[in-house]
């Protein structure tokens, strides 16, 4: 995959739609992006990271912003790659960067071995279009796909077992679960938080019970959240809050009527439906959160 197919991938994680604005009395359609993601250099390309598929994942913005241009710790073989070679000064832009060292004739050949996207003209609407959070977990999907498409296939496959278990009761913490690994990456992972999860995944290992695993995985996510993020995983309206700001659009929201449950958004033709989903810490883990 080169760098190109990788922003492909990201507009598809994406999954944009259009909104309509007006300039004067004439209406257009504006691409917003319903997940908001960013590519991200694993080795900040500003102290000199490798501008290559290899060195990039593509990342929740918010997370990315976080963590803004801080080195990747480098002793768990999440530090990322350096660019070889001396670096190469650019004034302008990218295009005009190429021209400069390659000459127009073959910057203008290998572009035009890229097949062309699809483009927006703004000329009509797209509505959303995302399943309920019991039904798809996009945070989740995208980081599976990113595990494996940077050489990390056994953390995806672990936490895809733990999907599997955890996703029809509780989407909404695999998603939490997602987003702190997505952090943990980026940061280099000091706290050695996937060696963990494989660990306590791992299908040989039979110390665990399934219930344990969840109450492992609650401590780790909650103290993970409250470390870097400031949040308490046992907050409803803080976790509902954190969620939605991924999203241009409303995911969650709280249900007055009971303590235990959230509601989740579907968006389809134009169409908007809330159903049900569950919001449960486990009571021991409740009690080391107070």
């Amino acid at each position: 995959m080169n760098i190109y197919e990788l922003y492909k991938l990201k507009a598809k994680h994406q999954r944009s739609y259009a909104v309509a604005v007006y300039e004067g009395s004439q209406r257009k359609y504006k691409p917003k992006a319903l997940l908001n993601l960013e590519a991200a250099h694993l080795y900040p390309n500003g102290k000199g990271g490798a501008n290559s598929p290899e060195n990039l994942m593509i990342v929740p913005a918010l997370i990315n912003r976080r963590n803004g241009d801080a080195l990747p710790y480098q002793h768990n073989g999440l530090a990322g790659i350096q660019a070889s070679g001396e670096p190469y000064p650019m004034e302008g832009g990218m295009y005009e960067a190429m021209v400069e060292r390659f000459g127009l004739s073959e910057v203008r050949e290998a572009l035009g071995r890229l097949r062309p996207t699809k483009r927006f003209r703004g000329n009509a609407g797209r509505n959303v279009s995302l399943k309920s959070l019991n039904r798809e977990q996009p945070i989740m999907l995208l980081l599976r796909f990113e595990l494996i498409r940077i050489k990390l296939r056994s953390d995806s496959s672990r936490i895809t077992d733990l999907q599997r278990l955890a996703n029809f009761e509780y989407p909404l913490y695999v998603e939490l679960l997602a987003i702190v690994i997505f952090h943990a990456i980026l940061a280099g992972d000091p706290d050695r938080l996937l060696a963990r999860i494989k660990r306590i995944l791992n299908p040989f290992n039979k110390r665990y019970s399934t219930e344990r695993v969840f109450i492992i995985m609650f401590a780790l996510t909650g103290k993970y959240l409250r470390r870097y993020f400031g949040l308490n995983i046992a907050s409803r309206h803080e976790m509902v809050n954190f969620y939605n700001s991924f999203y241009s659009v409303k995911v969650l929201e709280e249900c007055l009527f009971s303590d235990d449950t959230v509601y989740c958004y579907s968006y389809s033709g134009g169409n908007i439906r809330k159903e049900k989903t569950c919001f449960v810490v486990p009571a021991n883990i409740l009690k080391r959160l107070m």
